[in-house]
């Protein structure tokens, strides 16, 4: 399995900030770390950018002249022994809760896991359907779709930079192009366009995680 993402073609360890819970009582979802969404092989479907797609306001995108958005992206290919939790059964979670408290004492510590772990994947599919917890329930809304959190650079193999080209199109009680599903299928209105060139992370003594000083950045994230 391979991951995507959004935002950026090039990969530096430098440019990551470092995870951090959210003091929030119930939020579940950290600042920071490297998101990422499944792939399949043929590059025909992202959930991400499905989801992006579904909610134009997220891409914060308006063009005229019928042009197409282009957005960078990043395909990663994680190494063998990238150790990475996988979050999808309420035992699981719970697993989380017990031996990574977050000191609310109602959900895990991401800091603390990403000491043993280089990052987790968190399947909201398996976990909304298998739990009777409601607040788990609806914070595990708010992730939108599957997703991989990277805690650190050093657990991935190579990537590849890309783009992604979202075709626009015009509602008729509006001169601007914009995108919305209503109008054009998610499967026929982007491509997603990976180079060849198999990239590695190059990790200079100097390069460390950045702390994350600001909760959002410029770049699209999920």
């Amino acid at each position: 399995m391979k991951y995507l993402t959004v935002g950026t073609k090039e990969l530096k360890n430098n440019m990551l900030y470092e995870v951090e819970d959210v003091e929030n009582f119930n939020a579940l979802k950290p600042r920071g770390g490297l998101w990422l969404s499944e792939q399949n092989e043929n590059l025909t479907y992202n959930r991400w950018i499905d989801y992006l797609i579904e909610h134009p306001y997220t891409l914060r995108h308006k063009s005229k002249n019928n042009e197409i958005f282009i957005q960078p992206c990043t395909l990663v290919s994680l190494k063998e022994v990238a150790k990475i939790f996988r979050l999808e059964t309420p035992e699981q979670y719970a697993y989380l809760i017990n031996n990574y408290p977050h000191n609310s004492g109602k959900k895990f510590s991401y800091e603390d896991l990403s000491v043993d772990y280089d990052g987790i994947f968190v399947n909201i599919d398996t976990l909304t359907r298998l739990t009777s917890d409601w607040v788990l329930k609806e914070n595990l809304d708010r992730f939108s779709i599957n997703s991989l959190i990277l805690f650190n650079l050093d657990c991935i193999d190579y990537y590849q930079s890309g783009e992604v080209h979202i075709n626009p199109f015009k509602l008729e009680d509006d001169e601007d192009y914009y995108y919305d599903p209503k109008y054009n299928l998610a499967e026929y209105n982007y491509e997603i366009k990976i180079e060849d060139e198999k990239k590695k992370i190059e990790i200079k003594n100097n390069d460390k995680t950045k702390k994350r000083v600001r909760i959002y950045n410029e770049k699209i994230i999920h």
